[in-house]
């Protein structure tokens, strides 16, 4: 290796996805790389943890959604993880403009430092694998200025998948360089493909070294990169994220990385790997898994069955019982049910589209949405009322607000809570609860060290989250704004 010096390598996490193959479950407010699968870290969590600490990594950018950003944020402090920042992509435009505006925000201070693209939607079994590999291609980016690819062993003659074809060695055999990108085969061909040792599923990983990404970018797609680097110029930044022009960024051209250069470059090269990696695609995966039990059911949460076999059931909403069910997906979220066959858990994207074109708000968000003190969630809502449960995380603070069309009674649960009302200040402990009447100023804060949890009642003519006038909000937002559509 040429250069002596180790290269700084930042990762950057992909972090959008309209959440569409794992509904209920997943959203378009919660895709799964935020959703709790089957308890313990989110797949998000689990990918900016991949490499914290490690010796050469700085710490991750992260490209979001805007609606999104608080996901983030609250995810990234929950699994200790300090990002350099987080970038919110005004407009979803595939993974060139999006791994651009990372590039961008990265810099390089040699020609070796690079950035590590990861997909946080996947899951990866074998960690140390991926870390061998990624050491494989931060020699190999080094030593030749290539763009990396990490091309995953297959292991089935899978269809869903992209493969690449892989040319000469390079570095010993470490790696080789591309020798084809080949789109989405049929099964016959994936039969061929995996009896031909020379091909591997397109993973979405990449190593990419900055200046060299830059600069074939420049030379392949000119007017995306200054279309990108005039909405980075133009962009606003509030701490840690970083807000692209809106007007420039959605005149960017939908692309792809692949299309956009790896498939036309020349400095292409693909290190093999297998790190047991599943994207997780449907609910089939998800099921392989969780444990089956003597009937070969895969069941999580209060899930009762009888003389049924092979089924996935979950449910996080009310009881779900089964008689006498074979091979079926059952996801119970308690605002949505999906009951699908398990040949066909792949079809839910297609569901998902039809409900999408009929309005069904469903597909947008589980009535839970987090906010910078904590989260909310619709309990039960109808004519005259809306009834939620918010939680305040320890030193959370709702905005300085008042409403004019409904009055609120706030009842504890959990925790003690600050309730300012008018010129009243008072502590409630649960049990305790006060009333907020309609245009009355008032504030919901958390002074203490456990989460406080209130149930709100919400009773009046109109409930919509633009009914909010801000008068003083810690977290930056707008304020004095009646019809800014902000939630609380």
């Amino acid at each position: 290796m040429q250069n002596q010096r180790k290269s700084t390598i930042t990762p950057v996490i992909l972090a959008g996805g309209h959440g569409t193959r794992l509904w209920p479950l997943s959203r378009k407010a919660m895709p799964k790389q935020f959703a709790d699968l089957n308890g313990g870290p989110t797949l998000f969590q689990e990918t900016v943890r991949r490499f914290h600490g490690q010796d050469g990594f700085a710490a991750p950018i992260v490209l979001t959604s805007a609606d999104c950003v608080g996901l983030v944020e609250a995810q990234l402090a929950e699994a200790g993880v300090a990002a350099a920042a987080i970038i919110s992509e005004p407009a979803c435009r595939d993974t060139a403009p999006a791994i651009l505006l990372a590039a961008l925000a990265a810099g390089h201070r040699t020609d070796d430092d690079a950035i590590l693209v990861m997909p946080s939607d996947h899951r990866i079994g074998d960690a140390h694998a991926l870390l061998r590999a990624v050491e494989d291609g931060r020699r190999i980016a080094g030593d030749r200025g290539l763009l990396v690819t990490f091309g995953i062993t297959p292991d089935r003659p899978a269809t869903q998948f992209g493969y690449i074809r892989r040319g000469n060695p390079v570095f010993g055999e470490a790696g080789f360089l591309v020798d084809a990108f080949v789109e989405k085969p049929d099964e016959a061909t994936a039969r061929r493909y995996i009896e031909d040792t020379n091909y591997s599923w397109n993973s979405g990983l990449f190593l990419l070294p900055v200046s060299t990404f830059l600069e074939e970018m420049a030379a392949f797609q000119p007017r995306l990169v200054q279309t990108c680097q005039r909405a980075m110029r133009r962009g606003v930044s509030d701490g840690l994220v970083i807000e692209p022009n809106s007007d420039d960024f959605v005149t960017c051209e939908k692309i792809s990385i692949d299309y956009a250069l790896l498939e036309v470059t020349a400095r292409a090269a693909i290190v093999p790997v297998d790190p047991v990696w599943s994207d997780l695609g449907t609910w089939s995966a998800i099921a392989d898994l969780v444990p089956a039990n003597a009937e070969n059911n895969r069941e999580i949460g209060n899930v009762c069955s009888v003389e049924s076999r092979n089924n996935y059931v979950r449910s996080t909403g009310p009881m779900t019982a089964l008689v006498g069910v074979e091979d079926c997906i059952v996801v119970n979220t308690g605002d949505a049910v999906l009951v699908a066959s398990r040949d066909r858990a792949d079809s839910v994207k297609q569901l998902v589209e039809q409900m999408e074109a009929e309005g069904r708000g469903e597909v947008a968000s589980t009535g839970a949405e987090t906010r910078p003190w904590g989260a909310f969630h619709t309990l039960e809502k109808g004519p005259g009322h809306h009834v939620k449960h918010l939680t305040v995380e320890p030193g959370g603070k709702l905005s300085l607000q008042k409403h004019f069309h409904r009055a609120e009674n706030w009842v504890v649960v959990a925790g003690t809570a600050r309730a300012t009302v008018g010129d009243v200040i008072v502590d409630l402990k649960p049990g305790e609860s006060i009333f907020i009447p309609k245009g009355a100023v008032h504030r919901l804060e958390n002074p203490g060290t456990t989460r406080v949890e209130i149930i709100e009642v919400q009773s009046g003519d109109y409930f919509g989250e633009d009914d909010i006038v801000r008068l003083d909000d810690v977290y930056g937002r707008d304020v004095e704004a009646p019809f800014a559509m902000a939630a609380e």
